[in-house]
Parts: structure tokens; sequence; C-alpha cells
């Protein structure tokens, strides 16, 4: 007996690759109409699977979307975001969670059904929410669901991150695996939310993750001090209060010259104004011999992500994006005359 699936099943390997092909083939290009009779299109966005933008009959935006497997966000105008979820909702079963707005008389429909106005819409678990100076976005409640998973709803909070210390590493012991799996659940944990909100622990959690083999006992120290730093900033967010037209694109970049006596580690992050766009930290790829070469190793590594960022915010919005790269340190400036450099 030969079986032929028809749809996706949960846990086979090519069903996340099918399953984007068949939303695409249904969304890509669609022709939606506002409830004012004015036509959109969803033109998907170019290198980014699972976004797009609905455009008008001049090609101007008037709104984004993104999908994440079966989870949906979409923002723009009324017209944009209401034609926009219902090609979703004539097209698959779903479930809206909400809207937000500022306006106090914005009513949003699907079809004849009226959406429930929210206070916060949680996507992929950020929490995003409205004030009078922007959108903030968050992840306050996930992080107390892993205090509560963790029985550490009375934790101490502090507001100092870590000190990491890099010992040597430790010859495995009879509870190595047992450390080891442990290591990697609170990494996990931490990486999901220094990569979505919080920028500022992401360089301690990057090292920790460096740490997991080989000190997997550090590693908890470094993490329960994580924790302990997130539970005294859990109302520290992400705040977004729109563009200006002078604001410049930027990469603030820095190196620390091999902490761990092998490799130096990089960090930047990417700003619009008084917005973060990016971030990231990372050991580097090659060995430096000096600081200098650290730190132009560092400002490569931003300069690289900064250049790709006019790229696509082209793709969602505007054409034209000014890009300037700003170093806290100058010695990355300083000419080197070793030949081997």
């Amino acid at each position: 007996v030969l079986y032929a699936p028809y749809k996706a099943i949960y846990g086979l390997r090519r069903s996340p690759k099918d399953w984007s092909r068949d939303r695409n083939s249904k969304i890509d290009y669609q022709k939606i109409t506002t409830a004012a009779g004015e036509v959109r299109t969803c033109v998907p966005v170019q290198h980014q699977d699972g976004v797009w933008k609905t455009v008008d009959k001049d090609g101007v935006v008037q709104g984004l979307a993104v999908m994440y497997v079966d989870d949906c966000l979409a923002t723009g105008t009324l017209g944009a975001v209401e034609s926009f979820l219902k090609l979703v909702s004539d097209t698959w079963k779903t479930k809206m969670q909400g809207f937000l707005s500022r306006g106090e008389n914005v009513v949003l429909k699907i079809g004849d059904e009226p959406m429930e106005r929210k206070q916060m819409l949680i996507f992929l678990g950020m929490e995003f929410t409205l004030d009078k100076e922007g959108t903030r976005i968050g992840q306050r409640r996930w992080i107390l669901q892993e205090f509560e998973k963790r029985g550490w709803i009375h934790l101490k909070g502090s507001q100092h991150l870590p000190y990491v210390v890099h010992y040597e590493p430790e010859p495995p012991g009879p509870h190595f695996d047992q450390e080891l799996a442990g290591a990697r659940s609170q990494v996990g944990a931490l990486l999901w939310v220094a990569i979505k909100t919080r920028p500022d622990i992401l360089v301690t959690v990057s090292q920790a993750a460096s740490l997991m083999t080989r000190n997997p006992r550090e590693v908890k120290r470094i993490s329960t001090g994580l924790w302990r730093y997130l539970r005294g900033t859990m109302n520290m967010c992400l705040r977004y209060s729109g563009c200006r037209d002078r604001d410049v694109l930027t990469a603030w970049t820095d190196a620390s010259f091999s902490p761990e006596g092998s490799r130096s580690r990089s960090g930047y992050i990417i700003t619009l104004g008084e917005h973060v766009l990016g971030w990231g930290s990372s050991r580097q790829t090659v060995t430096a011999w000096r600081a200098t070469e650290a730190e132009i190793d560092g400002m490569c590594t931003g300069t690289q992500e900064l250049l790709e960022v006019p790229d696509d915010a082209g793709r969602y919005a505007w054409e034209k994006a000014e890009c300037e790269t700003a170093r806290r340190q100058q010695c990355c400036y300083c000419s080197y005359e070793e030949r081997r450099f």
C-alpha cells in the first residue's frame, strides 16, 4: 500500500518548504479589493520568504504583512489590513487575535465580522503595544512564563549583567551530559529573548553559548545571572516612534581582543535615527594578532550588515537611505605598517 499525503504532515522534514510554497502560491501577486473599492496587489518582498507589501495602482506601499508558518501580522492603512486579512481568512480557516489602532473610532472588519480591539497583540512571543510616543515591542509575559516554569517567581532581580569568567575546560564528570543538557536549555531560552527584543543581553548569551561544551557549570551561573537581570529589567523593551526625513542609518561596532585566549569577539548594532533595526555578537572567524585587527574585523562585520539594510529597506517602503559608520574607538583607523597585515 502506498500512501500519498495531500497536506503537510507535522514532523515531516519537507513539510515547512511545501507549506511555504503552497502559501506563497495563494498570496503572491493576488489582487485584493478594499471596502472602498480600491484594488491592491500583494507583492512578495524579494529574498524575504513570507513577507508581502500591498501596493496601490501607482505602486505606492499601503501596508506590509508577514507570515511565519501559520502566524500572521499585518500593518498599514485600514483598507490594506482589512483586505489582506480577508484574503487570508477566505483561503484558510483562521482565528483573528485582534487589532491595535490609535484612532478611537476605528472599526476593523473582516467581511461583516468586526475584529476585537486589543491593548496588546502577541506575535512570535513578542508583545506589541501602542502608546502616545509610538510602538513598544517587548516580551514581559513570555519572561514571566519562563520564571513560573522554572519555579523562580520570587527570584531576586538585578540591574547588572553577570560577569563572564573564562575558566579552563573542565574534565567531563559523571553528570556532564545532564549539565550540558541543562546549559543548552538555558542558553536556548535566553537566546530567544536576546535576538528578538533584548540586544542588551546578546553579548553575554553569546559568550555563555561558546562555553557550553567546555564548562556547563559556568554556563549555569551565567544563565542564572541573566535571568536575575531580566527579572530586574522586565519592563525594558524596544520603542519605535516613526522615522524622520533626516534619520541616518548608523552601524555602531565594537570588538574585544582575544578575551578567551583565542578568537576575538565582534559586536554591532544598526540604528536608523533613534530606532534599533538589528544587532549581533559572535566570535570572529579569523585570529587577530593585534587589538587593531580585532577592531577592524568588528567594523567590517558591522559595515557588511549596514550595507544590506538600505537594500532591504528599499524593498519595503523607501528607495534611498543615507549610511554612516561610527566608531567609539579610533584605533581601527590607524595605519598598519607591518606587511603581513
